[in-house]
């Protein structure tokens, strides 16, 4: 994905009436066999909203799951996945950033040195029929799947630490995602 230092206005968006729980974790360190696990209603269309940081040297683990659906990030490829039932939908993009290029590239050569995010934001929303994860408002994977329904909601899986969480009663919209970031 293509980032830039450019804000695209984004005006009168009141999400107030859709947001039905809100925490803020601080920096609450999680490990592994940590879980925050919120408890909603029976949701059939929802937005979910994350900040969290992964450790840079376990950079790996389950990070969520809602409705049925896992989202986590494998090791060896660096990529996030969303698993719903026994099958798993990789991400084309690496969790990765290549922020330091200036101070290792030896030239021109396109070689870039990635390194781990530090901070991030992942959002899955649902319409009912449309699975959509967002990487700092992004889109990053969108799944066509029906018959999720949201209940339970488990963070946790990973060595790092948990921002924020909030929970929407509804699919939000691209620019109602960046709102929560």
């Amino acid at each position: 994905a293509i980032h830039a230092d450019y804000e695209w206005p984004v005006k009168g968006i009141d999400l107030t009436a859709s947001i039905i729980e809100e925490k803020d974790y601080g920096q609450r360190t999680m490990g592994t066999a940590d879980t925050e696990q919120i408890t909603i209603e029976n949701l059939s269309a929802f937005t979910l909203n994350i900040s969290l940081q992964i450790n840079a040297e376990n950079y790996q683990g389950n990070l969520f799951s809602i409705a049925g659906v896992e989202y986590g990030l494998d090791k060896a490829a660096v990529k996030p996945y969303v698993k719903i039932g026994d099958k798993t939908y990789w991400s084309s993009n690496r969790l990765y950033t290549s922020d330091n290029w200036a101070q290792n590239s030896t030239g021109t050569s396109s070689d870039n040195w990635p390194t781990p995010l530090k901070a991030f934001n992942i959002t899955l929303t649902y319409d009912g029929n449309l699975l959509t994860i967002y990487r700092n408002g992004l889109i990053d994977q969108s799944i066509e799947v029906t018959g999720l329904t949201a209940n339970n909601i488990n963070i946790g899986g990973y060595d790092g630490k948990l921002h924020h969480a909030t929970v929407c009663n509804r699919s939000l919209t691209q620019d109602e995602v960046k709102m929560l970031i």
